[in-house]
């Protein structure tokens, strides 16, 4: 847990730029149990920042897809929030997909199927990928939840004359079937 006091105040190495070392040290701090104080740091690291190398930006959102998945979704989607904006295509929508998720175990319907239909709706090639079917899926459900019907019946038609795999059209079929 101490292990983030070693690092602190450590410059950068020769071959490593600011921007990683300081996704490093956040990591480093988060996974010390200090959430806090990585989330906050790599803010003030990325304040100014209009682009980020995208491998950086896949690391940044592996650490927040790590916090949420330990249970922290508030340091989670702080830096999903720090990330999006340096992000650009899938990265962009797996980020969206992670804020999703995070509205959804809040119980903010609304928002979670807007964050999953941005993130289906950014998909860059012309049939639709896993993550776009898996995300109009879970968009079809936050908007079955929050009473939206209509909106939920259209995803999941959309699926079925969409996806290729038959255990998505049947899951869309019993969703549909629930409504």
């Amino acid at each position: 847990a101490t292990a983030w006091r070693y690092w602190d105040g450590i410059p950068a190495p020769p071959n490593v730029s600011a921007e990683e070392w300081s996704l490093r040290l956040a990591a480093v701090r988060i996974r010390s149990g200090k959430a806090d104080e990585g989330v906050a740091a790599l803010k003030r690291a990325l304040a100014d920042r209009k682009t980020l190398v995208p491998d950086l930006v896949r690391r940044g959102a592996a650490l927040a897809r790590e916090l949420l998945d330990s249970g922290n979704p508030e340091a989670a989607g702080a830096v999903f929030d720090l990330m999006l904006p340096l992000a650009a295509g899938n990265d962009a929508r797996g980020i969206l997909f992670g804020l999703g998720r995070i509205q959804e175990l809040a119980g903010r319907n609304p928002a979670a199927a807007d964050y999953f239909l941005r993130s289906a709706l950014l998909a860059d090639a012309q049939a639709p990928d896993a993550l776009a079917l898996q995300a109009r899926f879970a968009a079809g459900i936050n908007l079955a939840r929050a009473g939206y019907k209509e909106d939920a019946r259209a995803q999941f038609r959309w699926l079925l004359g969409n996806a290729n795999d038959p255990t998505q059209r049947e899951a869309a079929r019993r969703e549909l079937s629930r409504l």
